[in-house]
């Protein structure tokens, strides 16, 4: 299950954090965890950074460390 998930296990292993409430199922939580695993990805690859929660022109141009 974790090949499907291989940016956020890379964030994880690197001293990042990923907080989830309550999933019922490990089903709903993988489906859950792809669209994170792709940002994570973005992040990475293209130094493109997407802030879901704060406002807009919140992002931050730190380069990820893997």
């Amino acid at each position: 299950m974790i090949d499907h998930l291989k940016n956020v296990a890379a964030l994880v292993e690197s001293g990042g954090e990923i907080t989830l409430g309550n999933v019922a199922a490990v089903g709903q939580c993988v489906a859950l965890l792809k669209r994170p695993d792709a940002a994570i990805h973005d992040a990475y690859e293209h130094e493109r950074f997407i802030d879901e929660v704060n406002a807009p022109g919140a992002s931050h141009s730190r380069k990820p460390q893997r």
